[in-house]
């Protein structure tokens, strides 16, 4: 409690709190979370005071004579005329009816292993004490050296090299995003040139397992920029599910064509849904099996409104 009112304040109040030889949770009024840094020098000032090993005194007071003595009441708590008062040194002095040790150097070492919300405006820090926080000491040590070991580098300079390595996978994945967008364009270029041609339009109709939303739209723009007038519909398998998207130049727009209605009729041959703007729409469906004859109906859409004088999206 002395420690969490130096650090933060003296707004910083208990509100609750659980202790036995091994741990202690420990409730108290802050409006926000703690930073690393907070958490460190609570840590370190209750280390101190351990290691100085200070007495720790009890006492029966009058309950006002212990509030004009500086002793703290906890907020909420109920007191009897007498109360007991717990020192610890000159620095600290609370009411409390808790079993207490006898000086501070019986702790041992205090070691805080989370601190978290409870409720609006109270937060909790958990820590282990004695033979407990070495365990845990310990085991971070362990965890720490296995690290070292795996990333190749000495403990003193793993925060460097995880930083280094994190660095290169951010470099390879805008690297693979790269060679993906290449690889696309160039696969939509392929499928571009041998693509049905009805009316000096475009009908591109194409399956392309494993790719997702954002995969097949780069299709469809790099089929805007191959063609003047342009029809696609794209389906996909990814992850168990069909993916399906319509795309449309405006010209076909304005003879009355409408990507939405196209891709949401082929997503009830796959049993699901989907719309969206008459150049640009999206859909998808459980039923994989039915992809096939979804793309092949979507097709035979845009051929029958190519090949009739009379447009019609049905």
């Amino acid at each position: 409690h002395f420690a969490l009112r130096q650090v933060l304040g003296p707004h910083a109040q208990q509100a609750g709190a659980l202790k036995t030889p091994e741990r202690l949770r420990f409730d108290f009024t802050h409006p926000e979370a703690l930073t690393t840094t907070e958490v460190r020098q609570v840590e370190a000032l209750v280390n101190e005071k351990i290691m100085e090993n200070v007495p720790i005194s009890t006492s029966e007071m009058n309950l006002d004579e212990a509030k004009s003595s500086g002793a703290i009441a906890l907020f909420g708590e109920k007191y009897g005329e007498k109360a007991r008062v717990v020192s610890v040194g000159d620095f600290s002095k609370e009411l409390c009816g808790g079993t207490h040790l006898h000086s501070t150097g019986e702790v041992g070492l205090f070691k805080i292993i989370s601190e978290e919300s409870v409720a609006a405006g109270v937060r909790r820090i958990t820590a282990l004490t004695g033979p407990e926080a070495l365990h845990s000491i310990n085991a971070d040590e362990r965890l720490l050296q296995e690290t070292a070991e795996t990333v190749g580098a000495p403990v003193s300079q793993v925060l460097e090299r995880v930083k280094g390595l994190l660095d290169e996978i951010k470099t390879l994945r805008k690297d693979k995003e790269g060679l993906q967008k290449s690889l696309i364009s160039y696969r939509a270029k392929e499928i571009f040139a041998t693509a049905e041609e009805i009316e000096e339009t475009r009908i591109v109709v194409e399956r392309i397992d494993g790719a997702d939303l954002d995969e097949l739209r780069r299709y469809g723009d790099v089929f805007r920029e191959e063609g003047d007038s342009v029809g696609a519909v794209l389906g996909a398998a990814t992850k168990g599910k069909v993916l399906l998207i319509c795309l449309l130049t405006e010209d076909l727009v304005k003879k009355g064509l409408d990507a939405g209605k196209i891709v949401a009729e082929a997503a009830q041959v796959v049993g699901g849904g989907g719309g969206g703007r008459p150049t640009l729409a999206q859909a998808g469906g459980p039923e994989i099996k039915n992809l096939d004859k979804a793309l092949d109906n979507a097709r035979n859409v845009l051929r029958s409104f190519l090949s009739t004088s009379h447009p019609s999206t049905s």
